[in-house]
């Protein structure tokens, strides 16, 4: 353990998940998270501001883009099957949004 950085510790489905921050178990997890979130505010049709704030945060988890998008594309196909299309569409739209 590097001194300074804390054991994350996390439940998931009953199993608790332990990793460094540094290893990218918990970053991984936050951003399903934070990407099943922005899916389910885009279903609730909530305001684009907040789903807006909602891909700033994957944003910030993950910078790489490509991985990114990919990782939100394999979310939405795993867990969203028959919404996937709104998904998508929406996914799109706040994309522009914030990168403009």
């Amino acid at each position: 353990m590097v001194a300074g950085k804390p054991f994350k510790v996390m439940k998931m489905r009953g199993i608790e998940l332990k990793g460094k921050m540094e290893n990218g178990i918990v970053q991984k997890l936050r951003l399903r998270g934070a990407i099943n979130m922005m899916f389910f505010l885009i279903l609730e049709n909530v305001d684009d501001s907040v789903i807006k704030l909602a891909y700033i945060r994957i944003i910030q988890l993950e910078g790489k883009e490509e991985t990114r998008i990919d990782l939100m594309l394999s979310e939405a196909r795993q867990n969203f099957g028959r919404e996937y299309m709104i998904l998508f569409n929406k996914m799109s739209e706040i994309d522009k949004q914030v990168s403009a």
